[in-house]
């Protein structure tokens, strides 16, 4: 080959080691930026799944609080029920009647002894009753208390401050407390008398849940 030649070639190699780089570098930029756009739009779409869940607050009259989120996709019958008592100011002034450190506190009976209700029913949501629910009872998670009827359930709900594997499938979870839980473990740890029942009081002064607009129709059985 003539020095015309490899000039020429040695050019057309430069010229096409320069497209390659300029190729890998945008190839780099787009993957980069679809990545980014991806993971823009899953954090998007987590949040907008959260947002659509519907959250609660529950304040005790000592000033401490309890905050978390409800399961409809769960639990319908259990959360809509909640939602109707909550926000009626049905639980406001009720105690939390039986707590017990490391298992559970539980409350929403209006004559505070473990025997009331709203005057109704509500349909079981878990498994011992035809129904699939998935939720553990673990540490915050917030479930219906019932009798050893399956259909029994009313107003009266619990709070996890341990871990009870042996309810998964026999309660209907619901929720989860996601803030607060130094509230909960401060009332499992009040002194308490005959029944598991706080000597001191441990009253609520509200529960209200934010449903962000939609409504959560159930149904009620006498």
């Amino acid at each position: 080959m003539d020095r015309l030649g490899k000039w020429i070639h040695k050019k057309i190699n430069r010229r096409i080691l320069l497209a390659v780089l300029v190729l890998a570098v945008v190839g780099g930029a787009v993957g980069v930026y679809a990545a980014t756009q991806k993971q823009k739009e899953m954090e998007e779409g987590n949040m907008a799944g959260q947002a659509e869940r519907p959250t609660f607050v529950i304040q005790m009259a000592d000033g401490g609080t309890m905050k978390g989120e409800l399961y409809p996709e769960t639990a319908p019958i259990s959360v809509g029920n909640f939602i109707e008592l909550a926000n009626s100011g049905f639980y406001d002034g009720t105690v939390f009647h039986r707590v017990i450190p490391g298992f559970v506190i539980q409350g929403g009976d209006p004559t505070g002894t473990g025997t009331g209700g709203p005057g109704y029913r509500i349909k079981g949501e878990f498994a011992n009753n035809g129904v699939q629910n998935s939720l553990k009872h673990t540490y915050g998670m917030l479930s219906m208390a019932r009798s050893q009827a399956n259909d029994s359930a009313g107003s009266q709900f619990f709070v996890m401050v341990g871990e009870s594997p042996h309810l998964d499938g026999a309660y209907a979870a619901f929720g989860k407390v996601l803030e607060g839980m130094d509230t909960a473990d401060k009332i499992a740890h009040t002194q308490t008398s005959a029944g598991d029942k706080p000597v001191q009081p441990q009253r609520i002064q509200s529960i209200r849940v934010d449903t962000y607009g939609k409504e959560y129709p159930f149904k009620k059985l006498q």
